[in-house]
């Protein structure tokens, strides 16, 4: 393409050449033909070499998956293969922070190293890089775009788990949530007692000392906490993409992501599902770091634009879940009928599965500011209708030993907490 620089010097020899037929001066002729020709034969060749011209990048990135707020360090090598003037600048989402240049000048290559975080979780493209060459004139130059853009996906915060593990340092688990010790002997790792040797005991259970002692084999025993298989279920509908300052989704994400961590540090199986107008993702039950982080990446893809259809994704998971696990069930239950909410929780309690609803409120999510009196009658009935809805589904499922706990954005965390603690209390889903 060609420069303002470039456009007034082809238009000063064409209008030097058209001064010179109505001057009838030849040399005015030639010189306003000469500056057109080597414009257009300056631009020919300079495209030439753009067409030859090997653009190669190559991009470092430190870390590929990273908490909302960590920084990720970045650096980038540009090389157009000549020594002409170029521009570059980083493709980058606008709600980006960096620290460091994500643009610059240089000739033939260059260089960035710069480091970014997103205040939001989900995945993102650093990149492309678009460069613009610069022919040395400065009267023409190239866009080029060096494909080298990464994907990264930032998973949400891990901060409300690292107030959680500051607090376990002080207290045990069992004082800091109030659970009570259910317990049975076994392969544990608490000593209990000592007892006479059985056929099929483990050699690696004799107590040598005790039976050189008592003269006969004696075992240790051991007692064992018993387990829970827990299963968070996370509506990822459209409609819980609502809220001002926190949606109802991400206070969902965030109350997913501690009790997750709190299930797994006790040492019970988690297990995770999405679903929207379908399943969209599913994590076995299981206990080992792996399954938290597989979560994390989950949580962070998430993408609320699907409706919600509970009846579809339940039929989906619910032949997928083992039998008698605590399911704890995160919707805000707006499916637009209440049989429908009924028929999927059934299928759940079908499966011998004990169930938790924990319900974001919409309202609570969305307060009013303000003191317009039209807006607050508007914003009241509102509520009203929601509350409605909700009791009236709260009502519907009852009796089938469902509890729906309406929650807001402070709460919604520690009310799903206790209901873990209350269902390990009760062996609700003791494996």
């Amino acid at each position: 393409m060609i420069t303002f620089y470039g456009v007034l010097l082809l238009v000063f020899g064409f209008a030097l050449a058209l001064a010179s037929v109505l001057l009838s001066n030849i040399f005015l002729t030639l010189s306003g033909l000469g500056i057109v020709f080597y414009i257009i034969a300056s631009h020919y060749n300079f495209e030439r070499h753009m067409h030859a011209m090997p653009l190669s990048s190559k991009r470092f990135i430190s870390l590929s998956k990273a908490p909302v707020g960590q920084f990720i360090d970045c650096s980038l090598e540009l090389n157009v293969g000549m020594a002409l003037p170029i521009r570059f600048e980083e493709t980058l989402p606008q709600f980006f922070s960096v620290k460091g240049n994500k643009s610059g000048a240089s000739v033939g290559t260059a260089r960035l190293n710069y480091s970014f975080t997103s205040p939001n979780r989900g995945m993102f493209y650093v990149g492309p890089t678009k460069v613009v060459v610069n022919d040395p004139t400065g009267l023409f130059y190239k866009e080029l775009v060096a494909t080298n853009a990464r994907e990264v996906l930032f998973y949400p915060s891990l901060g409300e788990v690292k107030k959680y593990d500051a607090q376990l340092r002080k207290k045990s688990m069992h004082q800091l949530l109030g659970i009570r010790k259910s317990i049975v002997q076994g392969a544990g790792t608490d000593f209990v007692a000592l007892r006479k040797y059985l056929a099929g005991d483990e050699l690696r259970q004799i107590d040598w000392k005790a039976t050189a002692r008592m003269r006969q084999l004696m075992v240790r025993t051991f007692e064992a906490e018993k387990k829970q298989r827990v299963v968070i279920v996370l509506d990822g509908g459209r409609l819980m993409h609502s809220g001002k300052e926190a949606t109802m989704l991400d206070a969902g994400i965030n109350a997913a992501v501690l009790l997750s961590h709190v299930v797994l540090m006790r040492g019970d199986l988690l297990g995770f599902a999405i679903f929207s107008d379908k399943l969209e993702f599913f994590l076995k039950p299981g206990n080992n770091r792996g399954q938290f982080y597989k979560l994390l990446e989950a949580l962070g893809r998430i993408t609320p634009i699907r409706e919600t259809d509970f009846i579809n994704s339940f039929r989906q998971l619910a032949p997928m879940l083992p039998t008698r696990s605590l399911v704890i069930l995160i919707s805000s239950l707006q499916d637009g009928e209440k049989k429908k909410v009924v028929e999927a929780i059934k299928l759940l309690k079908a499966h011998k599965h004990a169930v938790v609803v924990i319900a974001p409120f919409e309202p609570w999510f969305e307060p009013i500011d303000g003191k317009d009196h039209l807006v607050r009658v508007i914003a009241e009935s509102a509520e009203e209708k929601y509350r409605k809805d909700l009791d009236a589904v709260a009502s519907a499922v009852k009796r089938f030993g469902v509890s729906v706990v309406p929650v807001g954005p402070g709460d919604m965390a520690a009310t799903s907490l206790k209901k873990y603690v209350y269902a390990v209390n009760k062996g609700l889903a003791t494996i």
